[in-house]
């Protein structure tokens, strides 16, 4: 049952499209441990009232932590469908306004689980398997989506 101020809406992915993809293969990632690494990502959300679209475009980045070399870059949009957009959210003078920031999210986790299965299929047989995307605290996102 819905709170004070919280929406109920439906969505579905629509779609999932792979943007760009770098994996550095002339780096020997067999010694790496888990503090040799640094995890960057990065988010945007665009919508599309006339279809109905959210947009959640990710993007991932490892790095090693001494000295910033780059490991891995992955990109990807996750676009779903939700039936009541009009309802939830609008875009004012470019700025997204959300009526119920969970809705953002529950778009948000959704993406970050997609992208990290993902990003496992890609690094199968790689020196990076050793290292799937860290769970990341809806705490953390929550922060994001008020920026």
């Amino acid at each position: 049952m819905a709170k004070k101020n919280e929406l109920y809406c439906t969505f579905f992915i629509n779609d999932i499209q792979d943007v760009s993809f770098f994996y550095n293969v002339d780096y020997d990632c067999s010694r790496l441990d888990v503090n040799d690494i640094q995890v960057g990502m990065s988010h945007s959300i665009k919508i599309d009232n006339e279809k109905n679209i959210v947009g959640v475009h990710l993007g991932i980045i490892y790095l090693t932590s001494q000295d910033n070399v780059k490991l891995l870059e992955y990109s990807m949009n996750i676009n779903f469908r939700i039936p009541e957009l009009k309802n939830i959210i609008t875009e004012e003078d470019n700025n997204i306004v959300v009526k119920d920031k969970n809705i953002i999210l529950n778009l948000l986790n959704i993406s970050v689980g997609t992208l990290r299965g993902a990003l496992f299929l890609k690094t199968k047989g790689t020196g990076l398997e050793r290292f799937p995307l860290p769970v990341i605290p809806s705490s953390l996102l929550s922060k994001s989506i008020n920026k």
